[in-house]
């Protein structure tokens, strides 16, 4: 077995940045829509991309039980939902393309390194 490559803990340290972001996107989307529904709705969409990408900072780690194509799974299902929520909410567009460049870059790191999903499919609990 090796150490944990670089890669991973940056891609971590980016998902960890996005979920701020995405905070911070649905703290600004409170008070800000036409209609209170929507409003919820943007929160609500903002906060699931947020625990999501807490979800993407838990899988990078040492304990995850999810596999290498699990994991970008769950990093392209997050990408997805970005892109919905992206297209209902018409408040916070710009913080949410900048969600996306963050996720587009965690991904990019994390397929940079060839080590990164030899050392998920080694270190994962059996």
């Amino acid at each position: 077995m090796f150490g944990k490559p670089k890669q991973m803990t940056t891609a971590s340290g980016l998902a960890l940045i996005g979920a701020l972001t995405a905070l911070m996107a649905a703290f600004l989307a409170l008070g800000k829509g036409e209609e209170p529904l929507y409003e919820v709705i943007t929160i609500g969409l903002m906060m699931l991309v947020a625990v999501m990408f807490l979800a993407i900072a838990g899988s990078l780690g040492t304990n995850s039980p999810l596999t290498w194509r699990a994991s970008m799974f769950f990093i392209f299902l997050t990408g997805a939902t970005i892109v919905v929520t992206f297209l209902f909410g018409k408040t916070v567009n710009d913080i949410l393309a900048l969600v996306q460049i963050i996720i587009i870059l965690a991904v990019a790191v994390l397929v940079s390194g060839k080590r990164s999903s030899a050392w998920i499919e080694l270190n994962r609990v059996a």
